[in-house]
């Protein structure tokens, strides 16, 4: 099993699995072959939906704020090849599609198009105020 870091601007993650997403600057590569569990700062692990969860806030929610933009959409299918996941489609789009998401990061879901757990599933927010 292979093991491989991310660094964001807010922490280092030790991730085992499939594919990350490493930061250089505001560059992102991916590590080969990683996944599943993190372990955060002080020791925390980190589920795959609060990794997923988190990649969405800071790749589409924080640049829309930032934007003054009232929605914005994920492409499940998008989210998911930028992660550099395998075969986690269903992962993705349950991650984005709990409540926890929508509480967490101030956001509404509008709506839900296409195939609920495929990569055409595009999921539309409104940004509420945080």
């Amino acid at each position: 099993m292979e093991l491989g870091v991310l660094l964001s601007k807010r922490r280092i993650i030790l991730v085992h699995g499939v594919k990350l997403l490493t930061q250089h600057g505001k560059h992102y590569s991916t590590v080969p072959h990683l996944e599943l569990t993190k372990q955060a700062e002080g020791g925390k692990t980190m589920a795959l939906a609060d990794g997923i969860r988190e990649f969405a806030d800071e790749h589409y929610i924080q640049p829309a704020r930032e934007r003054g933009d009232r929605q914005f959409t994920i492409r499940a299918g998008d989210l998911h090849d930028d992660m550099g996941l395998h075969a986690r489609l269903p992962a993705v789009c349950a991650a984005l599609g709990a409540n926890k998401f929508e509480d967490h990061y101030a956001v509404r879901r509008l709506s839900v198009d296409g195939p609920l757990n495929g990569a055409n599933c595009v999921l539309t927010f409104e940004i509420r105020r945080p």
